[in-house]
């Protein structure tokens, strides 16, 4: 709730937020709908667009990375927590912690799962963003790692390769910045996915 609403705060097209309720005794956070299409979506109805609708995605993610919040978490602790508790040698986490320490913490607002699922675009072409439930300050680097990594595992390198080209151009960040957080958001990717995904992080860790 928190999140959503500081992005909301800071100006960003997101769902309106209304309020914290509880339904059926589960807590439950009540937003605007948004009657419209993902990006996802889209590209696959439109896979002639796709590049276009990369081009909107990379604009929208630096836009949320303009915006500093004054969030609770950072995403090096968000990081740190997931690598802790994810299905890796000891060994490896020890190393890829200790790397960690050296990456830039950062003050930008990141989403932490921007991915195109999580844009909706709306009938008149107003894109909204949504599932803030990850977002925290850090090094958009770290943010543009994790939305490489999540390309790479659902549409594999080709695309994930075009959308860090996009990020790059768009960002003027050099490609080492994001390459260099790429074995540490892996192994944090590491805690939420399934074994196949892992066998795919585990060759970025190394």
């Amino acid at each position: 709730a928190l999140n959503q609403s500081c992005a909301e705060e800071a100006g960003l097209s997101v769902p309106k937020f209304l309020e914290v309720t509880k339904i059926d005794g589960r807590w439950a956070l009540i937003s605007e709908y948004i009657e419209g299409k993902s990006l996802l979506r889209m590209g696959k109805e439109e896979p002639e667009k796709k590049s276009g609708y990369l081009n909107l995605f990379a604009d929208l993610q630096l836009e949320i990375q303009k915006k500093c919040c004054p969030l609770p978490c950072s995403l090096k602790n968000i990081f740190k927590i997931r690598i802790g508790s994810a299905m890796i040698p000891e060994v490896v986490k020890e190393k890829t912690l200790l790397q960690l320490e050296t990456l830039p913490e950062g003050n930008s607002l990141c989403h932490g799962d921007f991915y195109p699922s999580n844009v909706i675009l709306r009938e008149d072409k107003t894109p909204f963003v949504i599932d803030w439930s990850h977002a925290a300050s850090g090094s958009p680097a770290a943010d543009a790692a994790q939305s490489y990594l999540l390309f790479f595992l659902r549409d594999g390198k080709d695309t994930a390769e075009e959308y860090l080209g996009l990020y790059c151009k768009k960002s003027g960040a050099p490609e080492r910045e994001i390459r260099a957080w790429l074995p540490v958001a892996a192994a944090a990717q590491c805690a939420k996915s399934n074994e196949g995904e892992r066998a795919v992080l585990r060759s970025f860790i190394k």
